[in-house]
């Protein structure tokens, strides 16, 4: 449905919370703050158990606190959205830490090509990649060239931004939950990937744009041929014996320094 580049004109942040990871969750906000916004505006909403943020300023809240600690994760993503006003929304989890260069690749890429969809790198704090660009059947990330008109892509829910058509006429699945939940059913984010394509999305990607999962308990990992998948390290060293060498790269390490020196 995209065709010809659109500038972006202002990004609404949906972060959804379960207020469990405060301090993560800080850091966030201000490296969404710390973005050079010039004269695009933003806004940044927050949905779920908002109570250990309510003293932030600029910052709307959604109280959805049942549904944030019943893994309704779909429907806190909903509810943020519909509070924003901007063109451009962002569905944000709340451990996310957008680069300092983030929002200046978002830019450059959306004068350059079209796009309805835009994922981008997700980086585990090792450097690994963080389901960044998957396919679900054969379940594992692919390269981020991969052709964007592969039906069985699906993303990460963690961090991808939508135009507001997009979201007006595909919501989240509310009925899918965090991982699936005990139903055995799709993940929240598998489902909304795939209602995306179903209703003629193209998932398009950015690979000069990068975002960190600020979440040192996952890993990538080669299986063998095309079976590479982010595993959380408590079930390698269970399973596989893993090792962890606590290694972080030095570039998660520097934005983390300097985001905490932000006031």
């Amino acid at each position: 449905m995209d065709n010809k580049p659109t500038p972006i004109t202002g990004i609404s942040f949906c972060i959804a919370t379960n207020g469990k990871r405060v301090e993560k969750t800080l850091m966030t906000i201000k490296s969404i703050k710390n973005q050079p916004w010039g004269t695009i505006p933003f806004e940044i909403i927050m949905c779920g158990d908002i109570e250990p943020f309510s003293h932030i300023d600029d910052v709307i809240f959604v109280d959805e606190k049942k549904s944030a600690h019943s893994a309704m994760l779909a429907r806190l993503k909903n509810c943020a959205a519909l509070e924003s006003k901007y063109n451009e929304i962002v569905f944000c989890d709340d451990d996310e830490i957008p680069d300092l260069n983030w929002l200046s690749a978002m830019v450059k890429y959306s004068k350059e090509k079209s796009w309805d969809v835009l994922a981008n790198r997700v980086l585990n704090p090792d450097g690994t990649r963080h389901w960044d660009r998957a396919t679900l059947h054969p379940h594992t990330m692919v390269p981020y060239d991969h052709p964007e008109n592969d039906k069985s892509l699906y993303q990460s829910g963690g961090f991808f931004m939508v135009r507001r058509h997009v979201f007006e006429k595909v919501k989240w699945d509310e009925t899918k939950y965090f991982y699936g939940g005990d139903s055995g059913s799709p993940a929240e984010d598998v489902q909304y990937s795939a209602d995306l394509v179903a209703a003629g999305f193209t998932l398009r990607f950015n690979s000069q744009a990068t975002v960190w999962h600020n979440d040192c308990s996952y890993t990538e990992v080669n299986f063998g041929p095309r079976r590479v998948i982010v595993v959380d390290k408590p079930t390698l060293t269970r399973d596989y014996n893993y090792k962890d060498p606590k290694f972080e790269h030095p570039d998660f390490v520097t934005l983390i320094r300097e985001i905490k020196n932000l006031n």
